[in-house]
């Protein structure tokens, strides 16, 4: 099986850690993974990407975390649709009281279809107490990525 990116977006640690919960997840299963700050990823990587599980929190009015603004900004100005290779899930995290709950995400969720990238499953929106939704989307989203590594 190809690598499984599990990119997050942060600006408090909260993203980090659901990041490094989803990699220690993958790695049990036995799926090959690897954890990137945005800010460290290489923007154009996305291109040759297969799998991205990619969790974002929203900062400020429904921003961008300020370590995801490159890669949010080169996906929003991708010409076309250059991600038909791209299967991905999104888990956004946010705080249910501000009027642009899980901003971020919703824009990331939208971009990445609208560049040509699948879907695995419906986007997650988590409030402030995330664990038991992250821990559902993970078993939801390592159980189909486990699932079509034995159906290959």
């Amino acid at each position: 099986m190809s690598l499984i990116r599990i990119a997050y977006a942060t600006q408090t640690g909260n993203a980090e850690s659901c990041g490094r919960y989803v990699l220690a997840e993958a790695e049990m299963r036995g799926l090959r993974s690897a954890a990137t700050n945005l800010v460290d990823y290489a923007c154009e990587q996305i291109l040759r990407e297969s799998t991205l599980l990619l969790i974002a929190s929203t900062w400020g009015d429904g921003e961008p975390p300020d370590d995801a603004m490159d890669f949010y900004e080169y996906l929003g100005k991708l010409p076309g649709q250059p991600l038909l290779q791209l299967q991905f899930a999104v888990l956004a995290l946010g705080d249910v009281s501000y009027e642009n709950f899980c901003q971020c995400g919703k824009d990331f969720d939208r971009m990445l279809e609208e560049k040509g990238g699948t879907r695995m499953l419906p986007r997650v929106d988590c409030d402030v107490d995330y664990e038991t939704p992250l821990r559902g989307w993970t078993l939801d989203v390592l159980t189909a990525l486990a699932a079509k590594e034995l159906a290959s």
